[in-house]
């Protein structure tokens, strides 16, 4: 829409937008990825999650607004389309792509995209580590909750739950192994720190 000489984005280049802040994700995800440290435990029975996970995004995808409604019902509209609806969607994404780029600098050569355990792992309670276990996972979320706010379609909503429940099924098997290798310390991290939510979960 053009307003006097200024051109504002239309709601299909904000969607468009969300888009881009996941490419970015990805993109820096995998060069990130060349950079950590040895595995020396992974444990087994790790389906769950990734299955959570991919169904997570394979909803996402699909539901996605479109000329035609080919995966309706999870194409259907059940937010409001309105600019300022669409840019908060936007904005929330963006800030869950800020969060994942901090948390992911601060866990440094420990991260991995599995639950594993590395060699010379340390406990990182500092940064977004000192207000929440798995900032990263609250980062993704948001991404998520941001671009199902953007698309505003029933299945960018149903992908939401889907993912924090991989979040915290991995989420928990990270923890049972970290309790295991830090018996002291990270039992005392837990208690005073949430999970994903900050004063929530």
């Amino acid at each position: 829409m053009v307003s006097g000489d200024t051109r504002h984005m239309t709601i299909v280049e904000i969607r468009g937008a969300v888009g881009a802040v996941w490419f970015v994700f990805v993109v820096v995800w995998v060069i990130a990825s060349r950079n950590t440290k040895r595995t020396v435990e992974r444990p087994a029975n790790q389906l769950g999650y990734r299955v959570a996970w991919i169904a997570a995004f394979a909803i996402l995808f699909v539901s996605r607004p479109r000329a035609y409604n080919r995966f309706a019902p999870l194409t259907d509209h059940v937010l409001p389309g309105s600019d300022a609806v669409v840019l908060a969607g936007l904005a929330l994404a963006t800030a869950g792509l800020a969060l994942a780029f901090w948390a992911r600098a601060t866990l440094g050569g420990n991260w991995s995209g599995t639950v594993t355990f590395k060699e010379d792992h340390s406990l990182i309670d500092t940064g977004p580590y000192a207000f929440v276990r798995h900032p990263i996972y609250t980062a993704i979320l948001l991404m998520f909750v941001g671009t199902a706010v953007a698309y505003g379609t029933l299945g960018s909503l149903l992908a939401v739950p889907v993912a924090a429940v991989s979040f915290v099924v991995k989420a928990r098997q990270e923890e049972h192994l970290l309790e295991k290798h830090f018996p002291d310390a990270y039992p005392a991290y837990r208690a005073r720190t949430r999970m994903i939510v900050p004063f929530l979960l």
